[in-house]
């Protein structure tokens, strides 16, 4: 509505000026002369009513018409110069033929004018329509962007929901089990995997997927999964090694064989984002455990350290008392370790240490702890097992100690332990009580000869 307004006062205005005002003044002009002839009494009145209809005729016939109109009145005028009755007629008539064609002839230019004026219009016009569909064309394009815009944010927002669902996640099978949620999560019409590399880095050998990847320089996008050639533009199966900084540790595939929405490179910038993720929370994982390891790892030796035995200790003795199991505890010490670290020196004495702890872990079963006590202490923990038991153990692992001696480089040496075993009983207190005990009966077996394991009684 405000367009055609606009158009009709463009029309207006630019018609007015060329045409209506020098129509309207020479028919004002033609009235005036008319009026003043008949006032004259002149026999000549009626000719400037000759140019009225000459400016009517060019109003509503337009300028065919109006060159008609003056032709006509033209010649008319000639014919009755026959007639005229003096010369004053003939000469008002030869000057209202010339006033005629000047009428014409502003009309004339008037037209031209009106015809420059309704090009200019139509130019004008034109210009708005094309700047109106370049705007048009510039909203599409912004909304686009917008909704692209809309798009990446919801997407990058997934991306940091599915980061943190991989943080602490400390252990590689839920690892697994969340990086295969969250991707499903990133690409929720897309059948996901996600496959780890055993602990040697290599594919089970009846794994024909994990071969292919090894052999993948980086993230691929395929047409499908058989077909083993990039795809150029789209694709519908996606396949990003996972690598580490040993090699490659698994895989990520992602499929859309059955879906309608192929994956696009912007999918595959998005998948490297995940597979990075999953890599470093892998290394994370990796780097927690060993620092757990070592939190209750023993430096030399290897076994749990005293620490750790200690919360082991309250851990087990108030389940066996709890569950009214039997519960026993073996105390193990080297015999005249200070001679061997005198006569060797103390590298020597911390090899003897590294071999007593392998020879003790060698000998205990898989449900008995074994950790650090002292300086040369072992303390073996053993749920569910006896005092005979436990005595029997201790012997073993005192035998074989005797049975094998200690090599290193040109070293030779005959190592012997003592040892204490104590067992749970209702008259024990508490867990520090069970192993003063232990500690009791490795007093009395070093105080009796050493090289032997005792039983508290």
């Amino acid at each position: 509505m405000i367009g055609a307004l606009q158009s009709a006062a463009l029309f207006v205005k630019g018609f007015w000026k060329p045409v209506l005002q020098p129509a309207v003044g020479i028919s004002l002009t033609a009235g005036l002369l008319a009026a003043l002839l008949s006032a004259a009494g002149s026999s000549v009145a009626v000719l400037p009513w000759s140019a009225a209809g000459l400016c009517l005729a060019f109003l509503f016939g337009g300028l065919g018409w109006a060159s008609v109109a003056c032709v006509a009145a033209s010649a008319g005028i000639f014919l009755t110069l026959l007639f005229a009755p003096d010369g004053l007629h003939q000469t008002i008539m030869f000057l209202h033929v010339g006033f005629l064609w000047a009428c014409f002839s502003q009309f004339l230019r008037a037209d031209m004018d009106r015809e420059a004026a309704v090009v200019r219009r139509e130019d004008r016009l034109g210009r708005l329509r094309l700047e109106t569909e370049r705007g048009y064309k510039a909203a599409e394009v912004c909304r686009g962007e917008i909704d692209a815009a809309r798009e990446r944010i919801a997407a990058y927002n997934r991306l940091r929901s599915f980061a943190d669902d991989l943080i602490g996640a400390y252990d590689r099978g839920e690892l697994t089990r969340r990086a295969r949620e969250g991707l499903k999560g990133l690409f929720p019409r897309a059948e996901t995997n996600v496959t780890l590399f055993p602990a040697s880095g290599q594919p089970d050998p009846l794994d024909e997927m994990g071969r292919w990847t090894l052999r993948q320089k980086g993230a691929r996008l395929y047409p499908n999964r058989s077909v083993r050639l990039p795809a150029a533009g789209e694709g519908r199966f996606l396949l990003l090694p996972l690598r580490g900084r040993e090699g490659v540790i698994g895989w990520v595939s992602l499929d859309r064989s059955g879906g309608d929405s192929p994956f696009l490179f912007q999918d595959l910038r998005l998948a490297l984002i995940a597979a990075d993720l999953i890599v470093m929370s892998l290394g994370n994982a990796e780097r927690y455990a060993q620092v757990e390891t070592l939190a209750i790892s023993d430096g030399l030796t290897g076994v749990y350290t005293r620490g750790y035995l200690n919360e082991r200790l309250i851990e087990e003795f108030a389940k066996a008392r709890h569950q009214g199991k039997k519960f026993s505890l073996l105390m193990l010490d080297i015999d005249h370790f200070k001679k061997v670290n005198d006569t060797h020196g103390h590298h020597i004495g911390d090899e003897v240490l590294r071999w007593l702890a392998r020879q003790i872990t060698a000998q205990c079963r898989e449900t008995d702890f074994v950790a650090r006590y002292g300086g040369e202490e072992f303390v073996v923990l053993m749920p569910n097992t006896r005092g005979k038991e436990a005595l029997s153990l201790g012997r073993r692992i005192r035998e074989e100690i005797e049975a094998t001696p200690f090599r290193w480089e040109k070293t030779s040496l005959r190592v012997t332990v003592s040892g204490g075993v104590s067992v749970l009983s209702d008259d024990l207190k508490d867990e520090l009580q069970l192993l003063g005990r232990a500690d009791q009966a490795l007093y009395r077996a070093k105080e009796s000869g050493r090289n032997r394991v005792l039983l508290y009684e």
